[in-house]
């Protein structure tokens, strides 16, 4: 979609071995070109693969506001910003109402992100982890699979990023 923000996110799960941290990687998109983009190691240590990805959603919706404050001042209003994400465990607790007992020790900042849902900034959707261009920013993947992400991290994909929006798996719930 023309003038939109899109996002993808993804976790390593304690990809770290001697801290045992997991790492944060996303992308944002607007327009079809890449705009923000982060790879960064967590700072506490994620009990599940669940945790390590709300950490990172957080993050990558913490960006996706800050850049829909700054398209609102160029009269550039968003529809909510959609955030692919391949763990649906971590996309379920983000959308839910209710804290479920596996995710009760997990810090609440990292709920903010359900407010942002609830608020209409931030949707949340899956995609297959093999079509997740953030996989990149967390582990090594190797030439084949950064081959295929790196055109549309670099805006030269042809494929656009609305052709990967209809593969698409909406989450449960």
């Amino acid at each position: 979609d023309k003038d939109r923000l899109v996002g993808y996110v993804d976790s390593d799960w304690a990809g770290d071995k001697s801290t045992r941290r997991s790492t944060t990687g996303y992308a944002l998109f607007f327009n079809g070109g890449a705009i923000s983009a982060k790879s960064q190691i967590q700072k506490l240590v994620a009990m599940s693969s669940m945790e390590a990805e709300l950490i990172a959603l957080y993050a990558a919706a913490s960006a996706a506001v800050f850049i829909r404050n700054i398209l609102a001042g160029f009269r550039k209003p968003q529809q909510p910003t959609v955030i692919y994400e391949d763990n649906n465990a971590a996309a379920i607790v983000a959308q839910s109402a209710v804290i479920q007992r596996r995710a009760r020790h997990i810090d609440l900042r990292y709920f903010k992100v359900r407010e942002l849902v609830s608020s209409g900034q931030v949707s949340i959707d899956r995609i297959n982890s093999a079509d997740n261009c953030a996989d990149v920013f967390t582990k090594n993947v190797g030439p084949q699979i950064l081959n295929r992400h790196l055109p549309m991290l670099l805006g030269s994909d042809q494929r656009s990023i609305s052709a990967k929006m209809t593969r698409k798996h909406h989450f449960p719930g």
